[in-house]
């Protein structure tokens, strides 16, 4: 499951570089989930991809039979009052045992402006970063066990990943 799966591409290289039995993705955007799946359509006859519209509130049920769920560079556009909510969430919609992938802007991070000039700069919004060390916080409040983590800076973004299970 690719929360936030814009256009698709995370979801192409799950598709190519995975044994993957199924991909599900949902976007707030429709002409998003219409890339997704028109990027997808080669691999259809291979496994199952699906896309759907998300309202912002409710996760699908498919949530809940994702062995790994992704949200990579997503919880920053989250408006920061709903973010901790947000997470708590994607957790009870969780089946034990599945796996969060949180890859997101490090609010740490003097580099964190890079980020706010290019989500302006082709967005039109600055986002909400949280650090690395909030991220682990809420994680632990939500009950996540954090298996592992990681900080990255790829270019002058600067980057944390965070593996988590419920």
């Amino acid at each position: 499951m690719d929360i936030g799966c814009g256009s698709g591409q995370f979801a192409l290289l799950l598709a190519e570089f995975t044994g993957a039995a199924s991909i599900d993705g949902i976007e707030i955007s429709e002409n998003l989930i219409r890339n997704a799946t028109n990027l997808l359509a080669p691999y259809q006859n291979k496994l199952r991809c699906q896309f759907d519209m998300y309202d912002g509130k409710t996760f699908p049920a498919s949530l809940g039979r994702a062995d790994l769920v992704f949200l990579i560079d997503v919880l920053h556009h989250v408006p920061p009052g709903l973010q901790k909510t947000f997470l708590g969430n994607i957790h009870q919609g969780m089946k034990p045992g599945a796996r969060l992938v949180l890859k997101d802007i490090d609010a740490g991070s003097p580099f964190v402006w890079f980020n706010k000039m290019h989500d302006w700069v082709f967005s039109h919004e600055l986002g909400s970063e949280r650090s690395l060390v909030v991220a682990k916080q809420w994680l632990g409040d939500l009950r996540f066990k954090i298996v592992g983590e990681s900080r990255e800076r790829m270019y002058v973004y600067p980057h944390y990943t965070l593996i988590a299970e419920k």
